[in-house]
This record gives C-alpha cells, structure tokens and sequence, in this order.
C-alpha cells in the first residue's frame, strides 16, 4: 500500500517539477495509480493562502502530485481524488492535523482546479514533448477500427454546412483520426457531435450566434445576449475597471461593444489560456470546428503542424488547417478517453472538458441524438439518408393522429353533457342506462387525454 518508490523530479520553472521516472500509489482498496514520467506539476495542492504556512516542497510532495495529477486528468470524480490526497497524506506519516488542513482546504477550493484540470494540465506541459504522453503512448499512426462513410453521407448529415469545411473532412477524416487517436466509431461519433453543435453543423454564416466565415468566433452579440453569455467575466472586468466600476453587466457589455473592446476584454489577461500579453484576447479568439481559443492552443498547433499559428492565427480559418487545430486540441483534452459509448452521463463528461462547463448542453444532445441516427449502417444505409425527412413525416403523421384523438375526445364530453341535459324526463331504468353511458364517455375521454399527452411528449422526447 502506499506510494511504490521515491518522487523524483527535476525543477523546471518557478515552483513547477517535471517527472523523471513514474510515480506509483496503491490505495487501501488495492486500486493502482501511476503518474507518469514527463507529468509537469504545479503543486497546485498547496492552496496560496496557505504556501507561508504549508510549504510547496515539504514531506506531503508526493502526494500533492498525486492529487495534481488527479486534478490534471479527471481520472475519478473528484471526491474520490481529495480522498485518495489524504489517504496519500497518511501513508506518508504526515501530521494528521496538517493532512486534515490541506484536505480541507482542497474540499473547499478545489472546484474550479477540477473542472479546468484537463485544460491545466494541457497549457502546462504545452512545451514539454515528454509530459504529452506516458512512455507507452502509441506511435503517431494509431491503428483505428472506423467506418469508412462515403463524402455524400457527410452532406445529409451536415446539409447547410459550408462546403469546403465538410468536404475537408470528409477527404481526411480518416488521416486525421489516425494520426490523433480516434479509434472507434463511438469516438468519432461524439467528436461529431460536439464540432455540430459549436459551429450549427459547420454553418458560418454569421447570423443567430453562428461562427462568421473562416469558422471564427463571432462576437456580434447585443449587450443583452453577451451579458448572459459573459456574465461571470463582465463582473470580474467591472470590478477590475475603474470605467465600468458601477455599471451592470448589460451596460459594460453595452460599453466594450461599443468600443469594439468585448473579445479583448472577457478572453484579455487569461493566464489559463496563455493571453497574457496586450491584444492576445482578441488576437486569439476561437477559430477551428472546436472553437480552439487562446494563446497556448495556437502555440500548441504551431508545434505539431510545424506552422506559425502564433504570429499568424487567421491560419487557423483555412479548412485543412482549422481541423486539424481541431483534431489536435481533441486529443490534448482527451476526450477520445472519456467517449466510451452514447449514453447521456458520457455526453456530459464529454462537453465538460470540451467546453469547461455545460454550456449549450441541449445542443449537443441534440446532436449526439442526430449523429446517432445518421450513422451509417449497412443494413439500412438509405434509411439513415433520409432520416431528417422521415422525421418530419413521422411527425406529421403522429400530429394528425393526435388531432383524430383529440376530435374524439371533444365528441365524448360533448355527448356526456347532451345526455345529462335529460336526465329530467327520463325513467329510472332510462337514468341507469344514461349513467352507464356516461361512464363509458368518461372513460373514453379520458383515455383521449392520456393519449394526446403520450403522443406530445413521445414529439417533444423526439421518439
């Protein structure tokens, strides 16, 4: 039990530490963890309020890589990594009251590290070819098992995408996938999913929110709509500007639009993204399928692609290059990793560490859905073709059936309430009989409610 061998590491930069043989820890439940050669750790464990009191470097180290690299990857949820830090704490005879602090202090605040782990950990070891991969990553060409889907397929599915985006990818897709670790259908499946559902299926016309041309982010919002999109940046610019100091996020929208100031302002001073620089905001907005933003993901593609995205972002608007930006950023947040089937809890983990959060949630089901019915199947590959139109046909259908019910329905009460009208003149034996049919006149029309209610929501479901 315990960690398997000594850390070693070498310093790299400011507090950081790089890796120079795999970590390993087996926890009291036998469950086996290596953290491998080449993982850059900031030892971010060690809250800042803390660092005077709690050194960063200290007996705990181990175990605050440990737990970064927890953080870094989302390799269980997160409960279970602060609980696997302090077990760490424990197995390395730590005080029990500063194991029990630093836990703490992790539970508190370690929400936000969690969520921006995978992105973390991306822009840290950005620079260190080692710290990508483990040492048993495979080679740059990985053996896939996809389904090769005829360029035709592509434009059912994406059917107002612009054309060279989805002829780009329908030429290379297999390369790509190849070459960046998409190995199964499932994968591709989700990747699909999310690019639709940041660009409205490859559409760049600009109009209701869609990417402008070039697939480039597009910051033509009203005031109102950027203040629901940026709420959470506008109030740190608000307290951060002594112009705006005061004003509600809908007036310093209203303001930074006006000044042509609203990119630079909420994507400005990003360390976590490497804007870090005057103009990096609005140099480095997102561009590509996947709406890759910020300093380090341009700097990363520059890398592999062996181009200069850095001092020439607008690269990133030409198709063959923005999807393999795409592609590229894709396997650095390991997403193939988490896209182990189509179920809803996969999506979600999925669009969190493409997105950093659940926004736009809805879509991206709705994609998923999509992808999945489209999907190229050889027993019924015509079907598949034609799914958006037999959906509109089930639709219809399924409307007109609904109106009979509802027809029915309404002659039923209708009947009840003539038949009660007279009641009066009728014998007791007549009385029996009305009441039988008003019985079965309820029960009818209640049955047509329930079906009217059955077949909306099975529309609304879509099933």
């Amino acid at each position: 039990m315990g960690f398997q061998g000594p850390l070693r590491v070498e310093q790299v930069e400011g507090r950081k530490v790089k890796l120079l043989e795999p970590l390993a820890f087996v926890s009291g439940n036998d469950e086996a963890f290596s953290v491998p050669t080449g993982f850059v750790s900031d030892l971010a464990s060690v809250p800042q309020r803390l660092q005077s009191v709690i050194g960063v470097w200290d007996d705990h180290a181990p175990a605050a890589v440990l737990h970064d690299w927890l953080y870094a990857t989302n390799a269980v949820d997160r409960s279970k990594a602060d609980a696997l830090f302090f077990e760490a704490m424990t197995s390395l005879k730590l005080n029990p009251r500063k194991a029990w602090i630093m836990w703490c202090a992790v539970r508190l605040g370690g929400a936000g590290p969690y969520k921006t782990g995978p992105e973390r950990m991306a822009l840290t070891n950005a620079t260190d070819p080692e710290a990508q991969a483990p040492p048993e990553a495979a080679p740059p060409t990985i053996k896939t098992q996809l389904k090769q889907i005829p360029a035709s397929d592509f434009a059912v599915l994406w059917r107002n995408a612009d054309p060279a985006w989805r002829d780009a990818f329908a030429a290379n897709y297999q390369t790509w996938c190849a070459r960046w670790g998409i190995k199964t259908d499932v994968e591709l499946k989700h990747f699909l999913a999310q690019v639709s559902a940041e660009t409205d299926g490859l559409n760049c016309d600009g109009r209701y929110g869609r990417p402008l041309p070039g697939m480039v982010e597009n910051f033509k919002y009203s005031a109102e709509r950027a203040a629901q999109v940026f709420d959470f940046r506008l109030k740190r610019i608000i307290k951060r500007r002594a112009d705006l100091r005061g004003c509600s996020t809908v007036e310093a929208a209203r303001r930074l639009i006006a000044k042509g100031q609203l990119a630079e302002a909420v994507y400005g001073d990003r360390p976590e993204l490497g804007n870090t620089e005057d103009g990096d905001g609005a140099k480095y907005v997102g561009r590509s399928p996947l709406q890759c933003t910020g300093h380090d993901i341009y700097q990363h593609v520059s890398a592999e692609l062996g181009i200069d995205c850095v001092e020439n972002p607008h690269l990133l608007e030409q198709p063959e290059i923005g999807w393999q930006a795409t592609f590229i950023e894709w396997h650095k947040l390991g997403c193939s990793a988490l896209a182990c089937d189509t179920a809803d809890a996969t999506l979600v983990k999925v669009s969190k560490r493409v997105n950093g959060g659940t926004n736009g949630l809805a879509d991206r089901r709705t994609w998923l859905k999509r992808v999945d019915s489209w999907w190229p199947d050889d027993s019924d590959l015509e079907t598949m073709r034609e799914f958006e139109d037999k959906s509109v046909l089930e639709t219809k259908t399924a409307l007109v059936g609904t109106t009979q019910t509802a027809t029915g329905t309404v002659f039923a009460i209708g009947g009840m309430f003539e038949l009660a009208q007279k009641a009066e003149t009728l014998s007791p034996t007549g009385l029996v009989v009305l009441g039988s049919v008003i019985l079965l006149s309820t029960i009818t029309a209640a049955g047509g409610i329930w079906q009217i209610q059955d077949r909306a929501k099975k529309l609304l479901m879509g099933v």
